[in-house]
């Protein structure tokens, strides 16, 4: 589980960057969408979206956090803690 790091070693300039990055990018995809949108469907719009997403995050997430992230007992520990 990730660690909350005191607000004495919080790095400001990267989350500040982060940000920007973030407002940027949904700008650019938004662009890109409403300029799609002129020659095809919104269906095939909006399936793009969700595979460059996904081809960006999945290699992410193993970038950072390792095969853990696709462990699927840890899944099925948080259904069988919510039942009880």
């Amino acid at each position: 589980m990730a660690s909350i790091e005191p607000a004495d070693q919080a790095h400001p300039p990267q989350g500040s960057a982060l940000i920007t990055a973030a407002m940027l990018t949904v700008a650019l995809v938004d662009g890109s969408a409403k300029h799609l949108s002129a020659d095809h469907s919104p269906l095939l719009i909006a399936w793009a979206r969700y595979v460059s997403a996904t081809v960006f995050v999945l290699p992410t997430a193993k970038a950072l956090r390792g095969r853990k992230v696709f462990i699927e007992a840890r899944l099925g520990a948080a259904n069988a803690n919510s039942s009880q």
